[in-house]
């Protein structure tokens, strides 16, 4: 939620904290292909690093577009709102996706 407020902080905290966000993305995309290296071999992990690469790029061309745009109609406060919905989105995606699922329990 620090990004919300951003811009109300001043220069250093928020290059601070931009230093801390970039650094968190790119851990997050080598974990990914660590991940990705883990679970595939052959064939199937070049299609899956490309899958990756292809997901990221699409990102990295559509977040400045949309970030722009609410940055337009909100003023400075549109970026890091538009930051704190896409993290909003992953976190919410994140605890979906990995929740434990108990197998079925089937009667004899």
């Amino acid at each position: 939620m620090a990004l919300v407020y951003g811009s109300d902080m001043g220069f250093w905290p928020v290059a601070g904290l931009m230093l801390v966000w970039g650094g968190g993305n790119y851990g997050l995309y080598t974990a990914a292909l660590a991940l990705i290296g883990d679970r595939f071999q052959a064939e199937k992990l070049t299609a899956a690093t490309a899958a990756l690469a292809s997901v990221y790029a699409l990102a990295a061309m559509i977040g400045p577009a949309l970030a722009g745009g609410l940055m337009n109609g909100l003023g400075a406060q549109g970026l890091f709102g538009a930051a704190a919905v896409v993290y909003l989105i992953a976190l919410c995606g994140g605890v979906w996706l990995f929740r434990p699922v108990e197998p079925d329990c089937v009667k004899p």
